[in-house]
């Protein structure tokens, strides 16, 4: 169906980094359970992938359309928080409301004292889904809520987090019944073509699935980085993972997020 180029397949994450140390992701025990179990309901047969592809691809259907590249976490190892970050905004968008970026670094610091501790996918998981981000220190954000935090860099101990920050962060949460754990790659392509981010690492690095795609006779994740758009990555700024990388102890999907009575007003009462 297309013809992506070596060059952007199963790119070593090292490679953006020169310079700077590794260890953003943590490994996980296997076994270890949070989240709830992807439904049976929305799996996709393996032989269905193509199809479900070219009929994406026909009518324009990507969760690309609403989350594009965006952060830029050097030289910070924060990446298990970009690509939550990334998922949660994905579902915000396109669930109609207007475009708004939260601060990886505001759920970093939360769970690490180290700039290059790294940090366990589930662990944002959960951090998302009791607590959430803080929107990013925007001029327009400063101007529509009381508590904003910068996107990556510097790292910082939590003492910096605003004062009262769970009073603005408790508005961008996820749906707690629809944080999903992914334990396969049957589930792991069936999130994405059900147009659910899915936040996984390798490799040392965590990213955040947005599609899935088929190239030169098989089944490729398309997934945002969190190292800007430079390094010959693709039009769109994404990167390609085939299957061996497809991750899935301690991967996770998001479905829905907690949305606002008034989306003009998203922070609620505590909106400025």
């Amino acid at each position: 169906m297309t013809n992506i180029s070596p060059s952007l397949i199963d790119v070593d994450p090292d490679q953006w980094r020169p310079g700077h140390p590794f260890g953003g992701f943590i490994e996980t025990e296997e076994d270890r359970s949070f989240g709830s179990a992807f439904p049976d309901a929305l799996l996709i047969p393996r032989r269905e992938w193509k199809d479900r592809i070219r009929q994406r691809k026909e009518y324009g259907v990507s969760l690309l359309n609403y989350a594009m590249p965006k952060n830029d976490q050097t030289p910070e190892s924060s990446c298990v928080y970009n690509a939550t970050e990334a998922a949660w905004r994905a579902i915000w968008i396109k669930c109609g409301y207007p475009e708004l970026h939260l601060s990886p670094m505001s759920g970093y610091i939360r769970v690490t004292r180290r700039r290059h501790s790294g940090s366990y996918m589930w662990e944002a998981g959960e951090q998302l889904r009791d607590y959430g981000l803080l929107p990013e220190n925007t001029t327009e954000n400063k101007r529509l809520f009381h508590h904003t935090f910068h996107q990556n860099t510097p790292f910082v101990q939590r003492e910096r987090l605003p004062d009262g920050w769970e009073e603005t962060a408790q508005h961008f949460r996820a749906d707690p019944d629809d944080w999903m754990r992914i334990d396969s790659s049957e589930q792991f392509a069936s999130a994405v073509l059900n147009d659910f981010p899915v936040v996984y690492g390798r490799r040392g690095h965590s990213i955040c699935a947005m599609d899935l795609v088929w190239s030169r006779g098989k089944p490729l994740i398309e997934y945002l980085d969190s190292y800007g758009t430079k390094g010959g990555r693709s039009e769109r700024g994404t990167l390609y993972d085939s299957e061996s990388r497809w991750a899935t102890g301690g991967a996770w999907a998001l479905r829905a997020v907690r949305l606002p009575d008034d989306p003009d007003r998203p922070a609620g009462d505590d909106g400025k």
